[in-house]
């Protein structure tokens, strides 16, 4: 949002301080007065024609492999891609790739590095492992959610019909004929 210069100006002409300073004398019990008629007719005339505005961030974990050279890597990558961006020619995009090869570069030494260190400062200590274990490949055991719209029934019935279906494929893969009949009571012919 820009300001418009030459409304602002009217703005402040015809406002509630021009008008009470010229009614005013210049004594000094009138100046306390006069700076709050100010700062109010200002703010009040800011907020109208440039208003505050609120950003949300997102609030991001630092990761512990994180270093100055990684952070100015990155600057002087998004520094070339806004260059390429403007320009769109072929060598500053060429310098924009190798600037993104060497940041992922970086990332990828760096957290290797560190991962390697953990593992060898934390190898009797089991928890500290499998917790790294599970940072490195995603795994976020506690967080099981199903799709909030279905019905549970239906849930229930699609996920037994997944099951069923996957006992028969591998049984049929396997070629067994030795099935107990108690095994073909417990999985229907026809699903």
């Amino acid at each position: 949002l820009s300001i418009y210069i030459h409304r602002f100006k009217n703005y402040i002409k015809e406002s509630a301080l021009i008008l009470t300073s010229e009614n005013t004398d210049d004594t000094i019990a009138d100046m306390d007065a006069l700076a709050h008629v100010y700062n109010k007719t200002l703010s009040a005339l800011l907020n109208d024609h440039a208003p505050l505005k609120s950003t949300t961030k997102a609030v991001r974990p630092t990761m512990p492999w994180y270093n100055n050279e990684i952070d100015d890597a990155r600057k002087k990558r998004r520094k070339a891609e806004r260059k390429w961006r403007i320009s769109r020619r072929a060598e500053d995009l060429v310098m924009f790739k190798r600037l993104k090869n060497y940041v992922t570069h970086l990332l990828n030494k760096a957290r290797r590095d560190f991962y390697t260190e953990f593992v060898n400062e934390n190898s009797s200590n089991q928890t500290s492992l499998f917790r790294a274990a599970n940072i490195l490949l995603a795994l976020k055991l506690n967080n099981v959610s199903f799709p909030k719209q279905m019905d549970r029934n239906i849930l229930v019935n699609d996920i037994g019909k997944f099951f069923v279906h996957k006992i028969i494929k591998v049984r049929a893969e396997t070629n067994s004929n030795d099935v107990d009949e108690i095994d073909r009571a417990l999985v229907p012919t026809n699903p």
